[in-house]
């Protein structure tokens, strides 16, 4: 789908009129930013999301139609959920999300979340025209796309409610064949670690055990993961066993010091 058609899928959510209740209000200022790289996620669906012959609903909507006046009664107990709607309704338009901005209380509950575009933002020129820079840039992913999804805690709901929802895109959009590459779709899960060290106790090398879970899934679309992906979680995973030995190490030597002193 390109940009253009893109731009019919629904509203920009700040154009609506609020209510008593605030549902339409501009979301507020949310001072926090979380430079969060990319979503770990999360189920690809929840219990009220189906997909019914390549098209993907909540709640009996469809999410290629889906505007903020179709969220203005929703409700979601957690932010949380509020997050896995957005990367699910991602899922089906095909662009990948990223968290963008956080507001707390004193008491520390999350009184507002705002999820963004991947391509929201552009590059700070700062990085891209250097007179000493010797390696070439990186290529430009930002588009200054303002897709966005905002929530905030209602206390009379002692729930969570949309504030703002901009369906817009600068961009095309990722067609069915790209969407489970995309960063926020992809998740190495703790039973693919396990597996995968598992068959490495085994002698298996890591780019085998990726292909022997790309023939279970039943193809590199349906897997979850690139093989960088699965390389990346493993090196995790050893340096923190190496971390946590060290770190017992010294605990040990401080103790048996402490009891020769």
């Amino acid at each position: 789908m390109d940009a253009e058609a893109s731009k019919t899928n629904g509203i920009q959510g700040q154009n609506s009129v609020p209510n008593s209740e605030g549902y339409f209000a501009e979301a507020e200022s949310l001072e926090e930013t979380e430079n969060a790289p990319s979503l770990q996620i999360l189920d690809s669906r929840t219990e009220e999301i189906t997909e019914k012959s390549g098209q993907f609903e909540y709640d009996g909507l469809n999410f290629q139609n889906m505007s903020i006046a179709d969220l203005a009664e929703r409700e979601f107990a957690k932010f949380e959920e509020a997050e896995r709607f957005y990367c699910n309704y991602a899922l089906a338009i095909g662009f990948s999300i990223r968290r963008s901005r956080l507001r707390r209380s004193e008491g520390g509950v999350v009184m507002g979340r705002q999820w963004v575009c991947s391509k929201e933002g552009s590059r700070s020129k700062k990085w891209t025209n250097r007179d000493n820079m010797v390696r070439t840039p990186r290529k430009e992913t930002r588009e200054n796309c303002h897709a966005t999804f905002a929530v905030k805690y209602c206390p009379k709901r002692d729930a969570y409610i949309v504030t703002k929802f901009v369906t817009e895109h600068s961009h095309r959009l990722a067609n069915s064949r790209e969407v489970p590459f995309l960063r926020s779709h992809r998740c190495v899960t703790e039973s693919n670690i396990a597996q995968s060290m598992s068959m490495r106790k085994a002698s298996i090398k890591t780019n085998r055990t990726y292909d022997y879970m790309v023939d279970q899934a039943g193809g590199y679309m349906k897997v979850g993961f690139t093989s960088k992906d699965l390389y990346n979680r493993i090196d995790f995973e050893r340096r923190q066993v190496v971390l946590d030995g060290d770190a017992e190490a010294a605990i040990s030597y401080m103790n048996a010091w402490t009891l020769g002193k």
